[in-house]
């Protein structure tokens, strides 16, 4: 099955933050061979660091996206700018950028990040490597700046009123916590237009044959739950404490980088576009979530059982599926040979959440579907982010 692929790339170390364990920020430095690109290990960093992070799936697509954006635009303004560079200095300007846009990012995690930065950044103090290393830096930090003018303007930071609204079939908060992410939907876009375009529409009709037809097969799920579908959910479920579910593609395409040997620029521009695609999945998805309201299939049959965590927001699309389906997309077109792995990846991923109990088949097909609709656009843009003005309060 395809998960058995990524449990065998993790199994040989090639991913290393892969199943969400948390290093020792103190602990071994990450490695810089120089057989690695160093867009590669500046996002094992990040997977890290968001799994160390409280846990709220849209923004962690969100630093991915700043990330590997980031590292992009510092090798494209490298190529643009005076003199001659080399892979020294491309490995400076991906260290400068990716320190840069962390240290904005995820400011408490300084131990993490500077402890990457010690690893990573290449040193030099002879001409010419010095010469090329002020070159990488100086395209790395005119890059980050732009990028964290963008972040400080994108509308992560809206604050909730507090206000759900209530009545049959609406999805109510049962963890005693306010609900996560209730304005993600409100970030400004990479690709994106206008987040009403990528509107899934309505889902089934609370009550309707349809709904219950899909609450018959979650119930029947959870009657008849084999050892292979509870393996295949809690696999998939990338909770509270790992790198989130989009993390999980960051994953994977840190393998492809390596299995099909991508240079540092190819290696940067893989991690941007398949960014951006997962954030603006992440904020149509959560856009809709908030706008159905969609409950949660065992808080309409309470006899569902539940084999991973219950999320603390609606239902409606599924998130896990609206990221699947954009890394599909972007994933398969970078890597035409790995299409049909990645797509039953992908497929495999959205159907978890089914059989864990915790989404409707419908919001499995609504995510995965709002998902591959994004991906297109986000590779039309070819790892660049569309102008944009700041996001409305």
């Amino acid at each position: 099955m395809p998960r058995l692929l990524l449990i065998l790339a993790l199994a040989a170390g090639v991913v290393v933050a892969g199943t969400g364990c948390e290093s020792d920020p103190a602990g071994p430095p990450l490695g810089a061979s120089a057989d690695v690109p160093a867009a590669v290990s500046w996002n094992e960093a990040l997977l890290e660091i968001v799994a160390a992070h409280p846990w709220t799936p849209p923004h962690a697509a969100r630093a991915y996206a700043y990330l590997g954006v980031a590292q992009h635009e510092a090798l494209l303004e490298l190529a643009q700018g005076p003199g001659a560079s080399s892979r020294v200095a491309a490995r400076a300007a991906v260290a400068t950028a990716s320190a840069a846009m962390l240290r904005e990012l995820y400011p408490a995690e300084e131990a993490r990040i500077a402890r990457a930065d010690r690893a990573l950044r290449p040193r030099a103090g002879a001409f010419p490597a010095r010469a090329q290393i002020d070159l990488g830096e100086a395209a790395g930090a005119r890059a980050a700046s732009r990028l964290i003018e963008r972040a400080r303007a994108d509308g992560s930071d809206f604050a909730w009123d507090g206000v759900l609204p209530d009545g049959e079939g609406f999805w109510f908060g049962s963890s005693g916590e306010p609900p996560v992410a209730p304005l993600a939907g409100r970030m400004l876009p990479w690709s994106m237009a206008s987040v009403e375009a990528f509107d899934p529409g309505p889902p089934p009709a609370f009550g309707s044959p349809a709904f219950l037809e899909d609450l018959s097969q979650v119930r029947a799920f959870s009657d008849q739950r084999t050892a292979e579908m509870t393996s295949i959910a809690r696999f998939y479920e990338y909770g509270p404490g790992t790198p989130s579910p989009a993390g999980q593609y960051v994953d994977l395409a840190g393998e492809l980088i390596l299995r099909h040997g991508l240079d540092e620029l190819a290696a940067a521009r893989t991690y941007a576009l398949l960014g951006m695609a997962m954030a603006d999945a992440g904020i149509a998805c959560w856009h809709a979530k908030y706008e159905y309201m969609v409950m949660r299939p065992s808080q309409v049959d309470p006899e569902i059982t539940l084999v991973v965590a219950l999320p603390n927001f609606p239902a409606y699309p599924s998130g896990h599926s609206s990221f699947s389906g954009a890394a599909e997309v972007v994933l398969g077109v970078l890597f035409p040979s790995e299409g049909p792995m990645i797509r039953a990846f992908a497929e495999e991923n959205g159907l978890s959440r089914v059989y864990g109990g915790v989404h409707f088949e419908f919001d499995n097909q609504a995510g995965l579907e709002l998902g591959r609709r994004i991906g297109p656009l986000v590779l039309s843009a070819d790892g660049r982010p569309a102008p944009a003005a700041p996001a409305a309060r």
